[in-house]
């Protein structure tokens, strides 16, 4: 499977390089992709079997530590052996003895099975095409949610649903996607916070394609939105009317990543090439994607940078070029102790292979964007108890964050 799997990648990068026309190109750009993914999961997997490691006692066990330079402190990143390897994390989920479980995207067919979500969905199967999967994970009021990327049994078509895992049913199901060639579950979103009363979760524009893009600007689609469910909703145990939603902001294009510090709360937003944002989330704003951004279309076509301020509302920061960031969470107590009275937040990236700290003033502007580069594609952030910090990799693990050698001053 493995060498077959390789032999495909070559193949089909040799024939990407001859074709002429865009569609053809993303045809196999995307096969090319999908097999990569299949791969990669099986290496892992075989991995797995062959080290047959005995179990570790204490998970948090740390078997390497790798040191970075920072402004007056030092990264360290602890490898925690006992969470083993990680290809697309979709986040970990501790049980009620604190044992911490791993998800990952591209086993949605076990995580269907393990939650018996196959009683509770009967119209729709799984979906892994084109980057879908389990694409966000998470714990709320001692209850399970995920994003899943779904396929409908009778037509064919492709969306994002919401489900309680806990409970084993439906929050909410977005409607079918247009069935355009470029189609892209990467793309999905998958931040969320909790707010007074509910969530806000991210439901982004799985495509660069006019047909999906446009969606951001449409009200009567969820897609480009940030979407708050209440708690009735989502703790339901009767059935809810999974196709109604509520629309907190607009314009988003990939956001998979928030973080709510003091009364603000910040969120990380992919660009299409260049144009990666940190935006202040608020109720009822548009931040104006397709129709503006610092970034470009695939094709070098630039977007429109800016809109009307009195309608559209701009990043706090935009990355140009794209750094891909994956998520973005609160520093840990002694750094923000550090450079308070700054807000501080922590940023990861997957193509700029770095954690970036962030301070925003009180006034929301930008101050500094320190950029420590760890040659590791970084992903979810996780907390581990004891208000301790850990983050994924892609192909590398789980690390422990520690920043140390610092000094508060007075």
């Amino acid at each position: 499977m493995i060498l077959t799997g390789f032999a495909a990648i070559c193949l089909a990068a040799a024939f990407l390089l001859g074709q002429r026309s865009v569609t053809q190109k993303d045809a196999a750009y995307f096969f090319v992709k999908e097999t990569k993914v299949k791969v990669v999961h099986e290496v892992n997997q075989l991995s797995e079997r062959l080290e047959s490691r005995p179990k570790i006692a204490d998970p948090y066990a740390s078997d390497e530590i790798k040191v970075f330079t920072g402004n007056d402190f030092s990264l360290q990143l602890l490898h925690l052996e006992g969470f083993g390897n990680s290809e697309k994390t979709a986040g970990y989920v501790p049980d009620a003895q604190g044992v911490i479980t791993k998800y990952e995207q591209n086993d949605l067919d076990t995580h269907w099975t393990h939650f018996g979500l196959g009683e509770a969905i009967q119209d729709a199967k799984p979906s892994t095409y084109r980057g879908g999967g389990l694409k966000q994970i998470w714990v709320y009021q001692d209850q399970t949610f995920g994003l899943i990327s779904l396929q409908q049994t009778l037509n064919g078509c492709y969306f994002a649903s919401v489900v309680n895992l806990s409970l084993r049913k439906e929050v909410f199901r977005a409607p079918c996607l247009p069935p355009v060639d470029e189609l892209d579950f990467s793309s999905i979103g998958g931040a969320w916070t909790a707010v007074p009363g509910g969530i806000i979760m991210s439901l982004g524009t799985p495509s660069d394609d006019e047909r999906v893009a446009n969606l951001a600007q449409d009200p009567a689609s969820p897609y480009g939105k940030v979407l708050f469910f209440d708690d009735a909703r989502l703790k339901a145990q009767s059935a809810v009317r999974r196709e109604a939603f509520q629309v907190h902001s607009s314009g988003h294009r990939n956001p998979q990543g928030m973080v709510r510090v003091g009364n603000a709360i910040y969120a990380i937003d992919h660009g299409p090439k260049g144009g990666d944002e940190i935006n202040l989330l608020e109720s009822g704003r548009n931040y104006g994607w397709p129709l503006f951004s610092l970034g470009s279309t695939y094709q070098g076509q630039p977007h429109r940078a800016v809109g009307d301020p009195q309608v559209y509302t701009g990043p706090l920061f935009a990355f140009v070029p794209s750094i891909a960031p994956s998520d973005i969470t609160s520093c840990p107590a002694l750094l923000m102790q550090r450079y308070a009275p700054l807000n501080c937040v922590l940023i990861t990236s997957l193509r700029g292979q770095s954690l970036f700290v962030g301070l925003i003033g009180q006034d929301h502007r930008v101050v500094s964007l320190e950029r420590i580069n760890v040659d590791m594609r970084l992903r979810e952030f996780l907390r581990l108890p004891g208000d301790r910090l850990a983050v994924a990799t892609d192909g590398f693990g789980a690390f422990e964050v520690v920043f140390g050698d610092l000094i508060i001053p007075h």
